[in-house]
């Protein structure tokens, strides 16, 4: 209904230049540079009026202060239509570059939708079927080759495999019974040890320190008195 059929244009419709779009954005970005400046201009004055209202106020001045608060809510409305003014051109100047973007990005879409058509245009589907055909079929040769050389030539190929696999068990269970048959010896470890020396330091004899016994005492006297009965015989 709004819009142009798929793959139309509608009529009357005008392409808008790069150059177009940059003018109309500095414009945008200009006026919006002179109302920030007038908004500057209106604050000053609004102030000067409040200071000015409080002078008259201290000289008992009533209607001059009075007046001075009017101007002051004109400014004050000239400042509320400015800044209405700046935000609806910052809308503007956003809607535009978001226009800008999605012409860009369409553009471009468009342009490899192109190219991707004409790259297709270059490729016949029957020619890459019978690519891929051709493909596959030197893959399976490639198999069949290599299973080919891999088959025993000469006598391996007359050997039975079933049997190499039972006289492998029967050698199997043969070594298994010979080890069990073998007398079990003693390991060489085991008969070359030898014995542990003791570590400890035999205990040295403790020299006796109590006074010695009466049969001591009395073998003593009689040697004294032997010693004496042999000088007698010797006078």
């Amino acid at each position: 209904m709004f819009g142009a059929p798929k793959g139309g244009s509608t009529s009357g419709a005008k392409t808008v230049a790069p150059q177009d779009t940059m003018s109309a954005v500095g414009k945008l970005e200009e006026t919006k540079e002179m109302l920030g400046k007038r908004q500057l201009v209106i604050e000053r004055k609004i102030a000067a009026e409040v200071a000015k209202a409080k002078e008259y106020a201290k000289a008992k001045n009533k209607r001059m202060a009075l007046a001075c608060l009017k101007r002051r809510k004109m400014y004050e409305g000239q400042l509320d239509q400015i800044q209405n003014y700046i935000e609806k051109l910052d809308s503007q100047l956003i809607a535009i570059q978001s226009a800008q973007d999605v012409s860009s990005v369409t553009t471009v879409i468009k342009d490899s939708n192109v190219h991707m058509k004409n790259m297709q245009k270059q490729t016949n589907i029957d020619a890459v079927e019978n690519l891929m055909d051709d493909v596959m079929e030197t893959h399976e040769n490639q198999r069949a080759i290599q299973d080919a050389l891999g088959q025993p030539l000469g006598m391996a190929a007359d050997l039975d495999e079933d049997e190499l696999e039972m006289e492998l068990a029967d050698l199997e269970a043969e070594t298994l019974d010979e080890s069990l048959l073998e007398p079990i010896t003693p390991s060489v470890a085991a008969t070359n040890q030898v014995p542990a020396q003791p570590t400890q330091v035999p205990a040295m004899p403790t020299v006796p320190s109590h006074q010695p016994t009466p049969a001591q005492s009395n073998t003593a006297d009689e040697d004294a008195e032997l010693e004496a009965l042999q000088a007698e015989m010797a006078l």
